[in-house]
């Protein structure tokens, strides 16, 4: 089996694997999460989260998720 994951992106990145990602890994017997953060209400991102200038909200988001999903 394998680790709990989230898959993060933000308004710039590509929608098509993010779409299969999660699907894809939680057949493979894992538990994923599919995080975009807009819907999340975190906005100004690119792929680089974690320069982007609010990554210490990014970080907290992460933690979050960590702290509800692993073991």
């Amino acid at each position: 089996m394998r680790g709990p994951a989230a898959f993060c992106r933000g308004p710039i990145g590509v929608s098509a694997l993010f779409q299969w990602k999660p699907p894809a890994y939680n057949a493979a017997g894992g538990n994923s999460t599919g995080v975009h953060l807009p819907d999340e209400g975190i906005t100004g991102n690119d792929h680089f989260m974690f320069q982007d200038l609010n990554n210490d909200v990014i970080a907290d988001h992460i933690e979050n998720w960590i702290q509800q999903n692993v073991q």
